[in-house]
């Protein structure tokens, strides 16, 4: 029998920090539709109210970065836990500007908030057609996940 001993591990981490908004993940497909960086479905009304199939037939075969939103500066990261034990697809997209990455352990400094940033991140994700939420604001959204098996 073979005993491990000192330090095992299997683990993955993925962080995001980013200033922007939430927008409707159905809303931003259509605008990446319309403006041509995806091609069109063909879904029926029904079908956009499905967001399992919305998910796995759009989203998930989107490029990445996508064409207009890399030439304008901007990132997107999914509203949602990685591994979400429900299973729920992704409803939200959060738009903006990448403020950098989180690091297990480490302590950093996010940079203070810009109006005239904020302003230019608004006015980019309105050039797109992309629909903001009436009760939506900039904000600064940030995540680390870490999925440690030690």
């Amino acid at each position: 029998m073979k005993i491990r001993q000192g330090f095992v591990s299997n683990s993955s981490s993925s962080s995001f920090i980013i200033r922007g908004i939430k927008v409707n993940m159905n809303d931003y497909l259509k605008a990446l539709i319309a403006i041509g960086d995806i091609p069109d479905p063909g879904f029926t009304p029904q079908e956009w109210k499905d967001p399992h199939k919305v998910f796995d037939e759009i989203f998930m075969a989107l490029p990445y970065p996508v064409k207009s939103i890399k030439k304008l500066g901007l990132n997107t990261q999914e509203d949602k836990f990685y591994f979400d034990e429900n299973n729920d697809p992704v409803k939200e997209i959060i738009i903006g500007k990448d403020r950098g990455d989180l690091d297990d352990g480490v302590i950093g400094v996010i940079p203070d908030n810009d109006p005239q940033e904020d302003l230019d991140i608004e006015n980019k994700i309105k050039s797109l057609n992309i629909p903001i939420p009436k009760n939506e604001v900039i904000q600064t959204y940030a995540q680390f996940v870490s999925n440690d098996n030690c």
